[in-house]
């Protein structure tokens, strides 16, 4: 027999059982496979199962977000800082509704305001992001405080309006949320001019708003953003939603604000607190050319995808 031409490949039955291995392996490492299901861990249990990810998950929102400060030196040598955000094809909003119906949605701890698009005849109301895909439109909610920080700094208000992804069967999740701050030349918000008003009286009332249109981004610039993959805020966590921040805060005036946040005294806790910020656990948003900050960090209850890596190592060198 010529041994030079044997086959090196393991029968098949051992290829099958190294296989299956890998797998068990993987099964035991929470988050192991969370970038590619639909909801993070949540997804190896049955259909339709819902699992509470807010403590245990590890793609987890609201995170903080960096400024892109690039440092160049000019040609004398002396450092200069500039604002250099990656300039990408433009978010397109295609939002057709026309009128918008406003409720009051509360917790033990605070309240948020719900903004449901609403028409006169059948519309849709997309969100396209290049390279990505198109979201419909479910609703937006505004916070006050933002959740988001931005250089650790926390804005007055935050709208975080929730999208459907196309083709997903309603399991992938967009989140386009803006940033809003008080305004150094006093300008106002055109999309709170539309609704500060006409909140709800109280907490079991709702108002419909005619002639709304959604226009949540203000003067945001619409090819500059930030993106991860992240969770739902409230709820039980849900790691199923694309998050698109936009890089530039857009203005409100105080005294718009002030009308927000006067509305919800009619709860004892008003507006619910913003949720703390969430541990990256190896996440990089993505918004710059250049990344100075990345948070090294390993996933709760388990070494996180290294650990899987090497424990496959260590089975397959084994067999």
């Amino acid at each position: 027999m010529d041994l030079s031409r044997q086959s090196l490949a393991p029968p098949l039955a051992v290829m099958h059982w190294r296989l299956d291995a890998i797998c068990f392996v993987a099964s035991l490492v929470p988050g192991a496979f969370g970038n590619t299901g639909v909801t993070g861990t949540a997804h190896v249990a049955a259909a339709g199962a819902s699992i509470n990810m807010c403590s245990e998950g590890t793609m987890q929102s609201p995170i903080n977000l960096d400024k892109c400060v690039k440092t160049i030196d000019d040609a004398d040598g002396n450092a200069e800082h500039w604002n250099m955000p990656m300039e990408r094809p433009k978010l397109k909003m295609n939002y057709a509704a026309n009128r918008a119906e406003l409720k009051k949605v509360c917790e033990d701890d605070g309240c948020t305001l719900h903004i449901e698009p609403k028409s006169d005849v059948a519309v849709t109301n997309v969100l396209s992001v290049p390279g990505i895909g198109s979201y419909m439109l479910d609703h937006c909610v505004v916070r006050i405080p933002s959740e988001h920080t931005l250089n650790g700094n926390r804005y007055p208000l935050e709208v975080q309006c929730l999208h459907t992804m196309e083709y997903t069967d309603f399991k992938r999740k967009g989140m386009l949320s803006t940033l809003y701050e008080i305004g150094s030349e006093g300008k106002s918000s055109s999309f709170v001019s539309e609704f500060e008003n006409d909140m709800p009286r109280d907490l079991a009332s709702t108002n419909a708003v005619k002639g709304f249109y959604f226009s949540p981004t203000g003067t945001a610039g619409k090819s500059r953003y930030h993106t991860y993959k992240g969770s739902h805020t409230t709820g039980d966590c849900r790691e199923d939603v694309d998050w698109f921040v936009m890089y530039d805060p857009t203005s409100i005036t105080q005294g718009q604000l002030d009308k927000l946040k006067n509305n919800m005294t009619d709860h004892p806790y008003g507006w619910k607190p913003a949720r703390p910020l969430q541990h990256l656990y190896g996440r990089q948003p993505e918004a710059c050319y250049h990344t100075d900050h990345y948070e090294d960090a390993a996933a709760p209850a388990a070494m996180g995808v290294l650990s899987l890596a090497l424990a496959i190592s260590s089975i397959v060198a084994r067999l």
